[in-house]
């Protein structure tokens, strides 16, 4: 009886990454190439598989394939590079391949020569430092590239599949019209090929192959086999594919990834990896896999806010803040004061309301001191940014001044007759005070009175004009969020380190979808 498999993220999607097309994994590393030229080329390292590293790319262009041999990384990909690393990706060289199509694929040859194969029927060796074409008499494009046993096999876009020995190329039909992605040969022979249109055919030793009734259409892109010789294939609207009858029949393995593009599977462990679009990163397993759950990151550097998130959300006003800000530096923009329109029909309102108050005003106001973790925020703010220090929290809220003798309430009715983001009148008649706003006009608000513990911090949605709940247990926590994913955003903080950071705020924080954590 087979094991039940589970699909889980490694790695979320993420705009700052392109598409995973290839996977390399060793005993201690794995490594995942892709991109696009226009569209963020990538190399990422890992060594525990949970945190992905950048690492270097041979050039700006984008990569689709990667092979580990020894101590070697080798990758290729756009406009006929072909690279060589020997430091885990942190620096490449570069090799003369006599072509500026896009090269798809690698392999290791039974002799130790590496192969690769790309645009108009490029195919060559690699012997040393020099690359030497092999003529596999066409023009297709060649997407993939194995070696099997003393053969060199590889798959054509005109859905044929070409077996080369000693010089002699063979070219086979496999009953595809459209291009041929992928090969996987199962544990007792069978050769199983995949490609675009739902198209999957087996054969049993590759010399002939018959068609494979499959309910998708969609493009398949890779095909690779479980430890217990079951077939995983994945391909476009985040399809993935199981069989546990050598490639006769295929489930359907239902999943929350989406409409995806998924490009990759290698091997991993008692599963295998899955690529998509956009950096995903999956893992296809049995229930309970724990593949490389004892190793360490050795990739990922300190960054220089790792120590300023990790005691947490607690008291950080007091104890990381100020590290945070440091690190964030001065800016002139932190005294920007807010602008009165003198065209308002109530310019007296606005003017008097628009000198900044102080922690005396905000006494002889509400007739309760000021929180102290407010009054600590706003001292610390001084000479920074208020409006984009942190993610999604701009400090734009100042305290409202002691207007002395006039009436502070009718001036906030009359204020908020024109503004149309003003919550002056919901502030009043709810207990809480302004601490700042979301890009989209959304607010942040605090409680003025301790009720039952510390004073919370509420949303308030100024589409719906009401709030829509409790954003955070604190101030601390708010500013903690507001500050973590400010740091990541700006890769000041390393993914450990953050990942960290966003547990200790379980329970202390519910995040609108400002926030994509």
């Amino acid at each position: 009886m087979t094991a039940e498999l589970e699909l889980t993220v490694l790695q979320a999607t993420s705009a700052d990454c392109g598409y995973v097309a290839g996977f390399a994994v060793t005993e201690q590393m794995l490594i995942a190439v892709g991109g696009q030229s226009n569209r963020q080329p990538i190399v990422l390292a890992s060594s525990n598989a949970r945190q992905f590293e950048a690492r270097k790319t041979p050039r700006a262009l984008g990569l689709r394939d990667v092979l580990a041999v020894g101590d070697a990384v080798w990758t290729c990909g756009e406009y006929g590079q072909l690279a060589v690393s020997r430091d885990h990706g942190a620096s490449w060289a570069m090799l003369e391949t006599g072509m500026d199509g896009c090269l798809y694929a690698l392999a290791l040859g039974a002799d130790g020569s590496i192969w690769c194969t790309g645009e108009d029927g490029y195919a060559a060796r690699v012997r040393g430092e020099r690359a030497v074409r092999i003529d596999f008499a066409t023009t297709a494009q060649l997407s993939n590239v194995y070696a099997v046993r003393d053969e060199i096999v590889v798959l054509g876009f005109d859905g044929n599949l070409r077996r080369w020995r000693d010089g002699t190329s063979l070219e086979i039909g496999t009953g595809a019209t459209s291009p041929l992605t992928a090969l996987a040969i199962t544990r007792s022979g069978t050769w199983v090929v995949v490609g675009d249109g739902g198209f999957i055919a087996r054969s049993p030793d590759g010399s002939w192959f018959s068609r494979v009734t499959v309910n998708v259409d969609v493009d398949l892109e890779s095909i690779a086999s479980l430890p217990d010789g079951r077939l995983v294939v994945v391909g476009d609207r985040g399809q993935v594919l199981v069989s546990s009858d050598e490639g006769r029949t295929w489930k359907n393995v239902p999943n929350q990834l989406g409409l995806v593009h998924l490009w990759s599977v290698e091997r991993f462990g008692g599963g295998v990896l899955i690529g998509g679009d956009d950096g995903l990163i999956a893992k296809l397993a049995p229930v309970g896999d724990a593949t490389w759950a004892d190793h360490v990151d050795v990739f990922g550097e300190d960054k220089p806010l790792d120590g300023v998130f990790a005691e947490g959300p607690v008291g950080f006003i007091d104890k990381g803040l100020d590290a945070f800000l440091a690190e964030a530096g001065e800016s002139d923009a932190g005294a920007r004061a807010q602008e009165v329109d003198d065209t308002e029909r109530d310019s007296e309102a606005f003017k008097t309301l628009s000198e900044p108050g102080n922690a005396a005003d905000f006494h002889a106001i509400y007739g309760a001191p000021l929180p102290r973790e407010a009054e600590r925020l706003l001292a610390l703010i001084a000479g920074h940014d208020r409006w984009s220090t942190f993610e999604e929290l701009r400090l734009d809220h100042d305290l409202r001044p002691d207007v002395g003798d006039k009436n502070l309430f009718e001036l906030m009715v009359r204020r908020n007759q024109h503004a149309y983001l003003g919550t002056d009148l919901v502030e009043a008649f709810c207990g809480v005070f302004g601490i700042g706003s979301q890009g989209n006009g959304d607010s942040y608000h605090m409680e003025i009175y301790e009720w039952d513990g510390p004073r919370q911090v509420l949303h308030f949605d100024h589409e719906t004009h009401s709030f829509s709940g409790v954003f955070a247990d604190s101030l601390d926590s708010l500013v903690y969020l507001a500050a973590i994913v400010k740091a990541a955003d700006d890769k000041r903080i390393s993914k450990e380190a953050f990942e960290v950071g966003i547990r200790r705020l379980r329970g202390k924080v519910k995040p609108t979808w400002h926030f994509s954590i």
